[in-house]
């Protein structure tokens, strides 16, 4: 049986979360099959599986990737983006992804370029989404960058990009 939690979060990216099944399967294929042949370091694997399981909806993974005291930062500016701003701890992390999905439907979400510097693990995705809000679509170039602790538990995240297309895409 689901918890509250992953029932209202299946329910919100079932009925927000669209994504173009076989290229998003091609590429998850692609990126664990490159994990597996060139050796990819434990930090990358867990960015990965995230993407994965935000690809799913199943958003508890990610939260179980995060430290107690993770921080987790979104660009754009906030009372226009839903979702920007900086989001505390697992409860925070959880609230960030049911804002983006009550407020985006996403029908490109392509991670690319995976780069590991020490315990930071930094990620280009590229995007188009609805903004459900307006009606208005949004294509945008994020990197996402992951900070890990020894643990291997991320302990800070942050999407930086181009505020003026996000923004502009929630402006009522």
């Amino acid at each position: 049986m689901l918890s509250f939690t992953q029932y209202y979060f299946q329910t919100i990216f079932q009925n927000h979360f669209e994504m173009k099944t076989l290229p998003f399967c091609s590429l998850l294929c692609s990126l664990f099959f490159s994990a597996v042949v060139f050796g990819q370091s434990p930090n990358v694997l867990t960015v990965q599986q995230d993407f994965a399981a935000f690809g799913q909806g199943d958003i508890q993974t990610i939260v179980n990737s995060t430290a107690d005291n993770v921080v987790w930062k979104h660009f754009g500016k906030q009372g226009v983006v839903p979702f920007a701003g900086t989001f505390n701890g697992h409860e925070g992390v959880g609230r960030f992804f049911q804002i983006v999905g009550e407020s985006s439907q996403f029908s490109v979400f392509e991670p690319q370029n995976f780069v590991e510097n020490g315990n930071i693990v930094t990620s280009t995705v590229k995007l188009t989404a609805i903004a459900i809000p307006t009606g208005k679509e949004y294509s945008s170039v994020v990197d996402m960058v992951f900070t890990f602790n020894a643990a291997g538990k991320i302990t800070n995240w942050e999407a930086k990009g181009d505020a003026a297309t996000l923004e502009t895409a929630f402006a009522k």
